[in-house]
């Protein structure tokens, strides 16, 4: 089956079987438009083990935990230990995956397309920041938080408030002078949505249930108001703080600048290296540019967080309310 998406203006296809089709669409309904007939990127998922005795002669050129990365002039061979391995033809920017596991195959599909998206945004000068986002009265709330902060957690609970407004979940976009959301699939470990989405079985991580992000009620835009540090503490106490916006500049270039979550850096490997990233296709310029941008519009803060997740959303909700007030 093929599923079509459009994301931003740009055109993905991806032929898989019906099954994996099905998940395609829950994760990314929002983005779905089988009108589209010319592609950026496609990508053949292929639910079966790949004979290795096919595989050309080629020396590895990057070890990690989880794969070996092989490459020949216009393609890449990332290999994850014979649990799957997927081929990226650099010029036609395309890619094939194979894997016997139907849920690790997905894994590695939705890592590479997102990585690969994320390449294709930032040359359309649409630049991640990898965060949760709440809006209020069309100004944006950006929260860079550690991992296990309950990111999933506060983005579920203002999902439903009268005034607070969720912008996006897991990944915002930014260009001009705007943030917008990007509304892919939610993840929650929560078992009480055990019913309300579907299952995703992860190798290495923990699995998470998959909430389709249509059932919220979510805003599109806004303009930069607040960046919030998120900072764990060993404590039930929570506040929110104002610093000085050098605070936030180191946080901000690892995420937005060098992009070291996982879809970023993945898109390194696709991509052959850093110079082509930086240098031929000048991104590296344009995500600082929008990081100077972001910080000259925006107030800077550290969330300190406690281990009382309703103390956290209040702390969050009472901060945004009072904040918009005096704007």
């Amino acid at each position: 089956m093929n599923t079509k998406l459009n994301i931003k203006d740009i055109k993905v296809q991806i032929f898989s079987n019906e099954k994996l089709a099905s998940w395609i669409c829950h994760d990314y309904r929002y983005y779905i438009d089988n009108d589209i007939e010319k592609y950026d990127l496609k990508f053949n998922l292929f639910s079966e083990a790949y004979n290795y005795s096919k595989l050309p002669n080629l020396v590895a050129k990057l070890y990690h935990d989880d794969y070996i990365v092989y490459e020949s002039k216009n393609s890449r061979i990332i290999d994850f230990f014979g649990y799957g391995i997927s081929f990226y033809d650099i010029t036609k920017k395309e890619i094939n995956i194979y894997s016997a596991d139907e849920d690790f195959l997905y894994e590695i599909y939705y890592l590479s397309f997102e990585s690969l998206l994320g390449e294709k945004l930032d040359e359309k000068g649409w630049h991640r920041l990898h965060c949760l986002a709440l809006e209020n009265n069309g100004l944006a709330t950006a929260l860079l938080l550690p991992p296990g902060a309950g990111k999933s957690t506060l983005a579920l609970k203002f999902s439903n408030h009268d005034n607070i407004r969720v912008l996006a979940e897991d990944m915002l976009i930014y260009r001009g002078k705007d943030f917008f959301g990007l509304h892919f699939r939610w993840g929650t470990s929560d078992a009480l949505y055990a019913n309300d989405g579907r299952l995703m079985k992860r190798k290495k991580y923990k699995d998470k249930i998959l909430l389709d992000s249509t059932k919220f009620k979510l805003v599109q835009k806004a303009q930069p108001n607040n960046i919030i540090l998120g900072c764990r503490i060993s404590s039930l106490d929570s506040k929110i703080i104002k610093v000085n916006k050098l605070k936030l500049v180191y946080p901000l270039f690892k995420s937005m600048v060098l992009g070291l979550e996982l879809q970023q850096s993945l898109a390194y490997f696709l991509l052959r290296n850093y110079k082509d990233v930086f240098l031929k296709s000048k991104i590296g310029l344009g995500r600082l540019t929008a990081l100077i941008k972001i910080l000259v519009s925006s107030k800077t803060h550290i969330f300190y967080m406690g281990y009382g997740i309703d103390k956290n959303f209040k702390t969050l909700e009472l901060f945004i309310i009072g904040d918009s007030k005096k704007n």
